[in-house]
């Protein structure tokens, strides 16, 4: 293996790809496949370093360990403990308890597993998480864990391994092609689904020791008609087409089949070597040779630079800010390689001992990550007692949505434990039942009634599931893949409904206006997908009917406002202060919901509780309780106290009686609830 400035350059090109997707995400929407680019040269480089040690027969495990340590170790403990000091002084509790899962995931080299383990429906946006980008990372070190044993063995015992890598190979691509169909986030972030790509490199490496199989695939793309000369010069030239094309026209799925554009393109511009014009004018000029020198650092800072921003500023910062950060993280990526990088990697003295001390360093700073997650983001720093203890909004810590279901729901109403499903039930030993169902506003609401309803002696219990509407034929508006299991999942709810003589009353809660607008408030960006009003007022007219038809009394809970901006750009923090407090209008929100509402008015046999009067009893929507509590834990989604606060409300109106609970005795029942919750300041 011997230097090529044109793979430098070929690292440049990914990593400027995956930082202009981050700092401009809506003009280079393609960009992450930088990931994808280089992956393939890992598996390039790694695969030509142990293959020279193999036929020199000098190949040692821990010589090899060695050099991957000190290359990869002292940039990633400067970045983790730079991300860590910062934390420290500006995250919140649940910022800096989750900064400290990814950290240990990070020294761990697993951190795409955990983000597998975390997507779904409330999972915290990417741009809140500073070290997101380590999940490629996690995958490269988990392909040089398992790979030089792989390679070690099919040598020693004279495996054709070419064969056997090829087959690996084409069996990873198929499964991520596969899986991607039904579980995309999986075929992201696994190592099995994203190994092909690696390999992808190792074969390039193999092509490139065997000139005469080199020979033969330049005839076969020459189809007979060219000559080597016209191939060498157009071969780079669709290298460079094929990893570009879908940066600046993104794929619609990924990574699926799309993935196979930029991996072949990286492939032909390795394979067509560094003497072609491509390699010689594009990638191995100077100026992309030194980006690709500090390659690696850089990808490690320009992530976290952008991420502390985007919470610090509590929305996504101007086009001016991110620049600044890309900057800086280009400064710093050159410092880490000049003054920390090099020196220990390149630098005199026992090498083996280097990696042992990085090593010793690496799990030190896991365990302190692993500290920071159990102690629940280390509650005696000064940015949780003076921001955000002090103000008594620390309502973010969001609602228990980390056990949706319980065993007591699954039995009494023969649902299924599945992904994103909602099932909770509340057994006070009542011969009554209230049912919550919706999607996952039904859980967030489910949590002040269950209370109330407890006081009352009546037992609550909710269904559901995330981003999903249990109506009666709703699923005809949805794609046809979904159909039939959509369709099941409500019959589902709708049977435990209506084979359960306890269940007097049902409350339906969603985020309706959603639904029929496919997309938020205050973003552009749509989901797909959205459905028809008049499919939506259909479906839970039929809904609504049939319950009622099973002597069932329904509610329809409208919809709570939808916050915009964050709630988090309310609160003042370390590094930000809320000098004008955003304004949250009544006017938008009834504007938002106004299609939504006019169906639910024209809804027969369900009672409409129109919860914007809640929030909104003036001119401005409320942010915070009358304690100073905040009411949301998300955009969307209610806290403790706003779920409380609306299930206040709901007990005011009458709606949450005992079905026997009557007059004056439901008077009392309230005043003495009300009094004891002041006494418990809102119980939360």
């Amino acid at each position: 293996m011997t230097h090529r400035k044109d793979i430098d350059g070929l690292r440049a090109l990914a990593v400027l790809a995956v930082i202009a997707y981050h700092v401009f995400p809506k003009e280079v929407q393609g960009g992450f496949v930088g990931v994808d680019i280089f992956f393939v040269i890992s598996g390039f480089l790694i695969s030509g370093i142990i293959l020279d040690d193999l036929e020199r027969n000098t190949f040692s495990f821990s010589e090899f360990y060695a050099r991957r340590i000190r290359r990869l170790f002292p940039a990633l403990l400067t970045v983790l403990l730079a991300v860590f000091c910062f934390g420290w002084f500006a995250l919140f509790s649940d910022e800096f308890r989750l900064l400290g899962k990814h950290m240990a995931g990070g020294a761990g080299f697993i951190s795409n597993i955990l983000f597998l383990q975390e997507s779904g429906y409330f999972d915290t946006e990417a741009a809140l998480k500073p070290l997101q980008h380590l999940w490629s990372l996690g995958i490269e070190e988990q392909f040089y864990i398992a790979f030089p044993l792989m390679l070690y063995l099919l040598w020693t015992k004279r495996f054709d391994f070419p064969v056997f890598i090829t087959v690996v190979c084409l069996v990873s691509f198929a499964l991520n092609a596969a899986i991607y169909s039904w579980d995309s986030v999986y075929a992201f972030y696994s190592p099995v689904t994203r190994l092909w790509e690696l390999l992808s490199g190792v074969l390039m490496t193999l092509l490139a020791r065997n000139p005469d199989l080199r020979k033969k695939l330049k005839r076969k793309a020459g189809f007979g008609f060219l000559n080597d000369e016209w191939i060498d010069a157009a071969l780079p030239i669709i290298g460079l087409v094929l990893v570009g094309v879908l940066v600046i026209i993104p794929a619609p799925h990924f990574p699926g089949f799309w993935a196979l554009l930029p991996v072949m393109g990286a492939c032909l511009l390795i394979a067509s070597g560094p003497e072609n014009a491509v390699s010689r004018f594009v990638l191995g000029n100077n100026a992309m040779a030194a980006v690709g020198l500090i390659s690696y650092p850089l990808y490690l800072w320009h992530w976290p630079l952008l991420s502390f921003m985007r919470i610090v500023y509590g929305e996504t910062p101007p086009v001016h800010l991110r620049i600044t950060a890309v900057l800086a993280a280009f400064f710093l990526a050159w410092m880490t390689y000049e003054f920390i990088e090099r020196p220990i990697r390149f630098g005199k003295g026992a090498k083996n001992k280097i990696a042992a001390v990085l090593v010793v360093f690496v799990v030190a700073v896991g365990c302190a990550g692993i500290w920071v997650y159990v102690d629940e983001g280390i509650p005696f720093r000064r940015v949780v007692v003076e921001y955000e203890r002090s103000s008594n909004r620390n309502e973010l810590l969001n609602l228990p949505f980390y056990e949706p279901m319980d065993s007591a729901c699954l039995l009494h109403s023969g649902m299924e434990k599945t992904k994103n499903a909602y099932c909770r039930f509340s057994d006070v030993n009542s011969r009554t039942t209230v049912a919550i169902i919706g999607d996952s506003h039904a859980l967030g609401t489910y949590q002040g009634i269950e209370r109330i309803n407890a006081k009352l002696g009546v037992n609550t219990i909710v269904m559901g599931y995330g981003s999903y509407l249990p109506f009666i034929g709703i699923e005809e508006a949805m794609h046809e893949s979904l159909r039939k299991q959509r369709k099941i999942r409500t019959a589902k709810i709708i049977d435990a409904l209506l084979n359960n003589d306890d269940i007097k009353r049902v409350f339906i809660c969603t985020r309706g206006p959603s639904y029929i607008k496919g997309g938020e408030l205050g973003s552009a960006e749509k989901w797909g997908g959205a459905i028809p009003a008049s499919v939506f007022a259909a479906s839970l007219q039929t809904t609504v009917t049939t319950l009622r038809n099973a002597g069932k009394e329904v509610f329809i809970l409208s919809e709570n406002p939808e916050l915009w901006p964050s709630p988090r750009n309310y609160l003042v923090r370390p590094f930000r202060m809320v000098t004008k407090m955003p304004v949250f209008l009544k006017s938008v929100e009834f504007d938002w919901q106004k299609e939504y509402l006019q169906i639910l008015d024209e809804i027969k046999g369900a009672t409409v509780i129109r919860t914007l009067d809640f929030f909104c009893p003036q001119k401005e929507c409320l942010v915070f309780s009358k304690e100073g509590k905040l009411l949301y834990r998300d955009n969307n989604h209610l806290s403790w106290a706003g779920n409380y606060f609306q299930a206040e409300h709901l007990l005011a109106g009458g709606y949450l009686t005992h079905e026997n609970t009557t007059g004056e005795k439901f008077h009392q029942q309230k005043r003495g609830m009300q009094t004891q919750n002041s006494n418990e300041n809102n119980g939360f």
